[in-house]
């Protein structure tokens, strides 16, 4: 996250779910298959955003960079002209 706010961009990390050194509260656990937290991230990002072109990167390590492979082939096209994910 450090190496993008030099550029300048605005950052947010994602723990999911039990990973966060809290005790998970929700139904459902975090599995590699589990992208309804992502989507929901990106939905409340778009519907508070003053700006609803502000464009979205997703950066991702590990099973993080997993979640958002799977995300974008599920979402496909709506990536961009739902959530302004441009990369």
């Amino acid at each position: 996250a450090t190496a993008y706010l030099h550029p300048g961009f605005d950052v947010v990390c994602i723990n999911f779910r039990g990973c966060s050194g809290e005790r998970n509260r929700q139904p459902g656990a975090y599995h590699l298959s589990f992208t309804k937290d992502l989507e929901y991230f990106l939905q409340q990002l778009n519907d508070n955003s003053s700006s609803k072109k502000t464009p979205i990167y997703l950066s991702g390590f590990s099973c993080g960079a997993n979640v958002i492979v799977k995300f974008l082939t599920q979402v496909g096209d709506d990536a961009y002209t739902k959530y302004n994910v441009c990369g």
